[in-house]
């Protein structure tokens, strides 16, 4: 009679369905927009064009807003 065919892990651990694992989030937007308040950080920028024809050279202010991310 015909013998049964060997199982392969490979393959059976396959079939199983893929486990997901969240991690709970302790972020919190409230403490953070209540922590870092009026706090602004501030960078000086320069984007240097002058490779290109009428090119020129521009400073910029970049203020990056601690409490929302902006």
């Amino acid at each position: 009679p015909p013998e049964k065919m060997a199982l392969d892990p490979y393959t059976e651990l396959r079939k199983q369905p893929l486990r997901k694992y969240v991690t709970p989030s302790d972020f919190d937007q409230l403490k953070q927009f209540l922590t870092f308040d009026k706090q602004v950080l501030r960078f000086y920028a320069i984007w240097d064009d002058t490779d290109s024809m009428f090119g020129e050279c521009r400073t910029y202010i970049i203020h990056y807003y601690l409490m929302d991310d902006t």
